[in-house]
């Protein structure tokens, strides 16, 4: 007894519990680029059957806006499931789901330039990654702002911006694309009193005149792109057409609202106000 009661050696202090990084689901693309874009896809551990992002090309696949693999999920445990949903759309039984494999829902709302800098910070509060965000964040706003410096030192240029191969369904108010437009030095030929996304006839063309037209077809073919660019050729009374100024544009991020936001206003912007020769795009 004395013996034990004399050795009075400290045991070794523990090291401090490392905080586990929190496991993600995200059934949003944008969200998805945005998660990559602030360099915390480590996080992710399913993503949506649309993304193309190369960075989660090994992550599950785990379903869309309307059908989710609940079998996936249940098997990769998430601890947050990434949503948007517009009020009173969240799929029968979705919440129900969730709950029952121990989840959380974060529902968000990315349809604007200012969205996907709210989005951010709240990814990272949900990833737990307030710096890597807050570091994103800086880039994408600086980034926009030198565009819409240089921009400033020019006349808006009228333009339209047209999202699928038939020309008829464009990007009006109140949208991204109509940010990303109005910072790189363009006006929106749509009315600021239209729909969101209106549709666009031949005869509404010819008021609208545009000098410009940005035709955005994300991963299409040639031969798809070639069949697009039939539907103007007739059109030769608008200015975008007399000037060969018809551009395609076929990244796969050229209708996400997510962390490329940046690029694409530069290729508007270039395209807009071009400085050197010709009006390709690089």
């Amino acid at each position: 007894m004395v013996i034990a009661g004399c050795d009075r050696r400290a045991a070794p202090a523990s090291a401090p519990a490392q905080p586990v990084a929190p496991t993600i689901v995200s059934l949003v693309p944008a969200a998805t680029d945005l998660i990559v874009g602030m360099r915390a896809v480590d996080h992710l551990v399913g993503v949506s059957n649309y993304d193309q992002n190369p960075q989660v090309n090994g992550i599950r696949r785990v379903g869309d806006y309307l059908t989710t693999d609940w079998e996936r999920i249940v098997e990769l445990r998430p601890q947050i499931i990434i949503t948007q949903y517009a009020p009173g759309r969240t799929p029968t039984g979705f919440e129900e789901h969730v709950r029952a494999i121990g989840s959380r829902q974060e529902n968000l709302h990315i349809e604007r330039v200012d969205d996907v800098f709210a989005a951010l910070v709240r990814l990272g509060d949900i990833c737990g990654e307030k710096q890597k965000a807050g570091d994103a964040r800086g880039r994408l706003r600086s980034q926009l702002q030198a565009i819409r410096e240089r921009a400033a030192q020019f006349s808006p240029t009228p333009a339209l911006i047209v999202v699928d191969e038939t020309g008829q369904n464009a990007a009006g108010p109140r949208t991204f694309l109509d940010d990303l437009l109005t910072i790189a030095g363009g006006k929106n030929v749509i009315d600021s009193a239209s729909p969101s996304w209106p549709s666009v006839d031949r005869e509404t063309l010819i008021t609208l005149s545009p000098e410009v037209i940005f035709q955005l077809l994300p991963g299409a073919s040639t031969q798809v792109q070639a069949e697009a660019m039939r539907y103007w050729e007739p059109l030769t009374y608008l200015p975008a057409v007399q000037k060969h100024r018809i551009i395609q544009l076929t990244d796969s991020t050229v209708l996400l609202p997510g962390y490329h936001l940046g690029d694409l206003a530069e290729r508007f912007e270039r395209v807009l106000h071009p400085t050197g020769q010709g009006q390709q795009v690089p």
